[in-house]
């Protein structure tokens, strides 16, 4: 037989896959193998009897190399196996970096990093507050050439969220990375009394601000300058 997908020497090939090949004349059943090496010495799968010129494997890891061949049998006997072919499958998914998974106080304009996929082509990212529901999605960015991924738009305040990441391959994308988790900072009081500028002021002056939810305490500082 003739095989046809996948193609040999393919990469990014999807860890369920269809392995096809063209029919050949008079034959009954097909035995499709599928090896760690060439040779054929370390089979993964070994599948007889299949009247269909296509075969659902499955399960397989990511990131390996595969070696397939197909060979035809009939009331005549067995023919010879099909030229060997291989693919390689897709790779992991990228792993984050930060912010840390559980991280608090983080920015509301954090800057996202991730480890490199080798041989990917480009990144989709994510931000969400469930990752089991599309419809909790903040954020969702693709084709993102770098391995980082800075948001400019705030996002609010004291809240919890998650970010994933994939990676897009020559054959396709990697699945999402695991979830990581992080929670915001709480926001900044407002100050009220004294006002900005006011000039006058007695020596003992009386500081007032806006109460933040969830806070516990507050921090006042006063100086003589002011820096960023």
């Amino acid at each position: 037989p003739v095989l046809v997908y996948p193609a040999n020497n393919a990469v990014a090939v999807a860890t369920n896959t269809l392995l096809s090949w063209n029919p050949s004349a008079r034959a009954q059943t097909y035995d499709v193998e599928v090896a760690f090496d060439e040779s054929f010495n370390m089979i993964y799968q070994a599948t007889g009897g299949l009247e269909a010129t296509f075969f659902n494997l499955e399960n397989l890891s990511n990131n390996v190399k595969y070696f397939w061949r197909v060979r035809a049998l009939n009331e005549s006997g067995y023919g010879p196996y099909s030229a060997v072919f291989n693919f390689t499958t897709i790779p992991n998914a990228p792993m984050p970096l930060t912010p840390l998974n559980g991280q608090r106080g983080v920015t509301t304009k954090p800057v996202f990093e991730w480890v490199p996929v080798t041989g990917a082509l480009s990144y989709n990212f994510m931000i969400t507050t469930n990752p089991n529901d599309p419809s909790a999605t903040v954020v969702n960015r693709t084709n993102i050439s770098e391995t980082k991924y800075e948001q400019y738009t705030p996002l609010q305040n004291d809240k919890e969220y998650f970010w994933m990441v994939s990676a897009n391959m020559q054959g396709g994308s990697t699945k999402w990375s695991q979830p990581y988790s992080f929670k915001t900072r709480i926001a900044a009081p407002l100050q009220n009394t004294p006002y900005d500028g006011a000039t006058g002021i007695q020596i003992k002056p009386f500081f007032s601000w806006t109460l933040v939810s969830n806070a516990t305490s507050y921090h006042l500082q006063i100086s003589t300058s002011y820096s960023d």
